[in-house]
């Protein structure tokens, strides 16, 4: 399995609801294992079995939640 990480830039990020409403929404993405939120530097950051999920759909998501998401880097990882 190919662990992947996506960081993304969030301007709307202003509260816990969001985070939560965030979190729900990505973790039901087939393949996304863990997602963490940062209000303070407006960052969403998505951990995901790439042979399952893919920064496309994370992003389309997002921006489903009326997001402006952009893609502020990603990173491959060996398991």
């Amino acid at each position: 399995m190919a662990k992947q990480t996506a960081r993304f830039t969030v301007p709307e990020l202003r509260d816990e609801h969001q985070v939560k409403a965030i979190k729900r929404a990505l973790g039901r993405i087939p393949g996304v294992l863990s997602v963490s939120a940062n209000i303070q530097s407006n960052q969403v950051a998505v951990d995901y079995d790439g042979s399952g999920a893919d920064v496309r759909k994370i992003g389309d998501r997002l921006q489903g939640l009326g997001m402006d998401a952009r893609l502020s880097g990603s990173r491959d990882h060996t398991m």
